[in-house]
């Protein structure tokens, strides 16, 4: 069966199985024991474990390399790739940090320092960032596999610095421009 996720548009595909000794008891209507066969739903491709936010849903994002590294990253998730996962978000902040003009050949402690010196991120935000890169890069070289929760955390520190590096000065400008000018007096 092929379903549309009422909240993100997503297409899927549901198949439905079951094991023929894969029973519950439980009770009919009179009150006799009865046999329930127990169902299994799948879905394919298998939906992120939270959902996307809805700027990456609706393409906000311009650049098309960070949005696809974005999707990626959601997908790896979605499909128990920890790993991969983790070490797309590092992969993702070192192209957002290039879309917001840090130098691509910085080491990732130095791209911090100067999203801080530019004023992108705050002294918190280079904190969270830092571990970001640090369990990307673990992931890629030190044979770690985050915890979904990890994942988790990873994402949303990644979301946090993309909504506000990127996003937000695109919406201020687009949100200036719509504001009416000041009438002035003589």
């Amino acid at each position: 069966m092929i379903v549309e996720c009422s909240g993100c548009g997503e297409i899927y595909f549901k198949t439905k199985s079951h094991f023929s000794e894969n029973y519950e008891h439980d009770f009919d209507e009179n009150g006799n024991p009865t046999l329930v066969q127990i169902e299994e739903y799948e879905f394919w491709p298998p939906a992120p474990p939270r959902p996307m936010p809805r700027w990456l849903v609706e393409r906000e994002l311009k650049d098309g390399l960070l949005h696809h590294l974005l999707h990626d990253i959601y997908e790896a998730w979605a499909n128990n790739l920890a790993v991969l996962a983790a070490i797309g978000t590092r992969t993702a902040f070192d192209k957002a940090s290039e879309i917001v003009g840090v130098d691509i050949n910085l080491s990732f402690s130095k791209k911090l320092d100067q999203l801080f010196r530019d004023g992108h991120i705050s002294g918190r935000d280079k904190i969270s960032l830092h571990s970001l890169v640090d369990a990307g890069s673990a992931a890629a070289h030190r044979n770690w596999r985050p915890s979904d929760t990890e994942i988790e955390m990873m994402i949303s520190v990644l979301e946090s610095f993309v909504e506000r590096a990127i996003l937000i000065p695109e919406r201020t400008k687009k949100l200036s421009k719509n504001i009416p000018k000041k009438n002035t007096l003589p």
